[in-house]
């Protein structure tokens, strides 16, 4: 009689979290798009069960702070307003700063991911990298149909393995569908020193 001995890691059984946060005081987004576009492109990978991805739309500074310590996300998404000062939740803008500050004491000793789709959000990417991990950031103006085009191909290539590197080569890759919708905004993704 032979046996068969399957090895499971941590990695298969725990689910990975995307944490998709929008903010639009200005109502000129669609915050639901850009989410709709996240959710399926993980709905249709090869690893789609691994993945959970909860939507906390028209985000304040507070619910964002309990829904990170909340969740415990792999992947915070962060989809809304930005400048050279910080990004824009309903309630208050947070600096840079801050948000590293945030980002640090949530993440604690386990490793995360920041997804910034904002405006000029790449000023700030290595910064916020050393608190967390690695930082996917903006250069320039983001138009809603450049965040979902990088988001679409960016989480379907996630979810079908592929590294986080891999991932953003592909979206950013000429004749991705960014590459294809708009030359003003250029994603840049910063790694931490530690990794």
């Amino acid at each position: 009689m032979s046996t068969t001995t399957t090895t499971v890691t941590t990695q298969d059984v725990i689910p990975k979290v995307i944490l998709f946060v929008s903010a639009d005081a200005d109502n000129k987004l669609d915050e639901q798009a850009e989410f709709e576009a996240v959710k399926d492109a993980i709905s249709r990978s090869a690893a789609h069960r691994v993945w959970n991805v909860i939507h906390i739309p028209s985000c304040t500074s507070y619910v964002f702070c309990s829904a990170l310590l909340y969740y415990r996300p792999t992947i915070l998404h962060f989809s809304g307003h930005g400048n050279t000062e910080g990004i824009y939740f309903q309630d208050i803008r947070l600096g840079w700063r801050v948000l590293a500050y945030i980002l640090d004491r949530a993440a604690g000793d386990r490793f995360c991911s920041v997804i910034l789709s904002a405006c000029d959000s790449e000023a700030h990417s290595v910064f916020l990298a050393e608190a967390v991990g690695i930082v996917v950031a903006m250069e320039g103006t983001v138009r809603e149909h450049a965040s979902i085009a990088f988001s679409t191909i960016f989480y379907r290539q996630l979810g079908d393995g592929k590294s986080f590197q891999e991932a953003f080569n592909a979206a950013t890759a000429p004749g991705s569908g960014l590459s294809s919708y708009d030359n003003d905004v250029v994603p840049h993704m910063a790694i931490a020193s530690w990794l």
